[in-house]
């Protein structure tokens, strides 16, 4: 049997091995099905990818220290493999990029 993606869980482990608030997690969460239920949304990610991409440009967006490898080592510490984030794989859609 594969792995089941739960992605309240992943986002929780993760945005709490970042330091981020809980607060912080749900408008992750909220970008993220923002974007995966947005009709020009084509699934050029992984839905892990995709998380760890919002958890990247919010973290960004509000001027958070969370760079690229920080997010790798977080991925590979909680879930024993490391997810880079890719943001520049879908994000250059504007449309998009504004849920963010």
């Amino acid at each position: 049997m594969g792995y089941l993606f739960d992605v309240n869980e992943y986002a929780s482990r993760l945005c709490l091995e970042l330091g981020l608030k809980h607060f912080d997690m749900w408008k992750i969460l909220n970008n993220y099905n923002l974007i995966l239920k947005h009709d020009i949304w084509v699934s050029q990610r992984s839905n892990r990818g995709l998380l760890v991409d919002c958890v990247y440009l919010y973290c960004k967006k509000e001027g958070l220290d969370i760079s690229i490898e920080a997010l790798k080592r977080a991925t590979k510490k909680e879930f024993g493999i490391s997810t880079q984030a890719r943001p520049s794989k879908w994000c250059d859609n504007n449309e998009l990029q504004f849920l963010i």
